[in-house]
Order: structure tokens, then sequence, then C-alpha cells
């Protein structure tokens, strides 16, 4: 895994699978007193279709519940 930017509000990463690669972005984007946060994951190479199934949609999946922690774990440490 490799960090691929890092700016102040957000933070991406690249995975480097067998065949293939998969970029994962973290938005935090402020207004209106309140952080929207955007996730994003792109898969791609020969195997990108296999890592797609295997890992990244599970990601996808569990998103919801990864950022409600995050965010009890902001608020208490804030």
């Amino acid at each position: 895994m490799s960090i691929d930017e890092i700016k102040p509000y957000q933070f991406v990463d690249i995975s480097h699978l067998p065949l293939a690669k998969m970029r994962t972005s973290h938005e935090f984007l402020p207004g209106n007193n309140q952080t929207t946060i955007r996730f994003t994951v792109e898969v791609w190479g020969l195997l990108g279709f296999f890592w797609r199934r295997v890992v990244a949609q599970n990601q996808l999946k569990g998103a919801a519940t990864q950022t409600a922690s995050f965010i009890s774990y902001a608020r208490a440490s804030a």
C-alpha cells in the first residue's frame, strides 16, 4: 500500500494487489455545520474484476459501519 495524495480534506491510498491496483479515497467536505464524508474505491488491472469482487465490494458494504465508528472516535477525541 502507498499513499497517493494527502490534502487537508482528502486522503487517497493505492493498494498494490497481484495483477491489479485498488485506489481508495476519503474526502471530508465541510459545510453548513456538518461534514459530508465521501468514500470511493476504484479497482483496475488484469485481475481487477477478481479483486473488485473479493475486496472492494466488501469494503463498500462495510463503509457505513466503518464511517460511523470513525465519527464516534472523532467525537470522543475532540
